[in-house]
């Protein structure tokens, strides 16, 4: 009884009730003092990594493990702290530069993550197409890199240049100046001139294929045949005695000759005697009276100026009987190769003479020659300068005209006072022809014919 009492007694002495009492509701300011320095006391005594998040703390996994979710100093692992999070990040180099081993996501820097990586990476476009303008290498696209790139028409990997794609990364073509064996190509120039050593087809021109080589062939007909005007050595026939000599043993044919080559003047068609002394012999006319046709011996009789001096009649082939290869072909001939022989062969007798001549139209295809051949005789020396006369056009020394008025019509012939018979002498007449000495070698600027 006494010690609780006496415990009262002196609680109410005192007069501390109110400080003392937690349930007190009087001003006492004592108590509240106490609950303030306890608050301060709990912050300032927080500790990271003790487990508890206190104060500012943001986590407290209570270890150092700077790999987890929660730093060593209690903040929560992020992007960019400079610390990898074990499964979460790749790396984490604290900074956001994009070019560098680790971009500012966190992860290791890889060709297609659309980040070039400095020093590593030429191109990174975020995507796996090959033939944009970076590869899935992220490299820039280059020819040769086995991939078909902007620009490029194929691409094989390859520094080989005469396969099917070149190193320009176009396919082989002719004309790129590449060989491609494979292909069948000879040669390729690349200079599209079809007159040099290589033709546009990329084959090695050759006498025959068409193209006239510069420097080496005066033509190119494409065939190999003589006696169409270019002979099978692509060189001009300029003459039955020249064919003969570029093609051994040609047949005795009609051929087509070209007196200047590659100059002004036009090719013609007449029959090359290759038998006779030699072979050579180039037709210029003929006439065998047996057999003729009347159509045939009015050709002769009545041939007119042009259809003896410019387009001529008859057939030069073998069996023919009426040949006249015009006067203006006579005077290309007998100007270019002025030392020849003329052969003149009729049913009774064989005449030649050398330098043979017949000048041009301004002096009406007179007829001329030098000399006669030993061992033959020559035609009646008075028509020697005499030009020519026809039905149409009289230049005989004759008063009337004596391919018309003498005994009806004659033919045209050099006569002078008509009592020459013309091509319709004796059984007929044949006149051939053929150069001595060939002219000097020169450019195709031949001589043309005087008119």
């Amino acid at each position: 009884m006494s010690f609780t009492a006496s415990a009262t007694s002196t609680a109410g002495t005192t007069g501390a009730m109110s400080t003392t009492s937690p349930t007190s509701a009087g001003p006492s300011t004592g108590g509240a003092d106490t609950e303030l320095d306890t608050d301060t006391d709990t912050d300032s005594d927080a500790v990271c990594g003790d487990g508890v998040v206190e104060g500012d703390e943001t986590c407290d996994d209570g270890n150092d493990d700077e790999t987890d979710s929660c730093l060593s100093d209690c903040s929560a692992a992020a992007c960019g702290d400079g610390q990898v999070q074990a499964g979460v990040e790749g790396c984490d180099d604290g900074d956001d530069d994009d070019t560098d081993e680790c971009t500012s996501a966190c992860a290791l820097a890889t060709c297609g993550d659309g980040f070039v990586q400095a020093g590593v990476e030429a191109c990174d476009d975020g995507n796996d197409e090959d033939g944009d303008g970076c590869t899935n290498a992220c490299a820039l696209p280059v020819c040769g890199d086995g991939i078909l790139g902007p620009g490029e028409q194929c691409d094989d990997g390859n520094d080989l240049n005469d396969d099917a794609c070149t190193n320009t990364c176009a396919p082989a073509s002719c004309g790129d100046g590449i060989v491609q064996p494979g292909s069948g190509e000879e040669c390729d120039d690349g200079d599209g001139d079809n007159g040099d050593e290589c033709l546009n087809t990329c084959l090695a021109a050759a006498c025959g294929d068409g193209v006239i080589q510069v420097g080496a062939e005066e033509c190119d007909d494409g065939n190999t045949e003589s006696n169409d005007g270019c002979l099978a050595t692509c060189t001009y026939a300029r003459t039955c005695k020249q064919v003969l000599a570029e093609v051994e043993d040609a047949p005795s044919a009609v051929y087509v000759l070209d007196v200047d080559g590659a100059g002004p003047m036009t090719g013609f068609t007449t029959f090359c005697d290759m038998g006779v002394d030699g072979g050579g012999w180039t037709l210029l006319g003929k006439t065998i009276k047996t057999g003729l046709t009347d159509a045939e011996l009015d050709a002769v009789r009545k041939g007119t100026w042009d259809d003896y001096t410019v387009t001529g009649y008859g057939e030069p082939m073998i069996g023919s009987r009426i040949f006249w290869l015009p006067l203006q072909r006579w005077n290309e001939l007998t100007s270019e190769y002025t030392d020849n022989v003329v052969r003149v062969v009729d049913s009774t007798y064989e005449l030649r003479m050398q330098n043979f001549s017949i000048a041009g139209q301004n002096l009406n295809y007179a007829i001329n020659w030098l000399s006669v051949v030993n061992g033959y005789q020559e035609i009646v020396p008075a028509i020697k300068g005499q030009g020519f006369t026809t039905w149409d056009q009289d230049n005989d020394i004759w008063a009337n005209n004596c391919a018309l008025d003498n005994v009806g019509y004659n033919g045209g012939w050099w006569y002078t006072n008509c009592y020459q018979l013309s091509m319709l002498h004796a059984n007929g007449n044949v006149y051939s022809w053929q150069e001595i000495t060939p002219p000097p070698d020169r450019p195709h600027e031949r001589r043309q014919q005087v008119v």
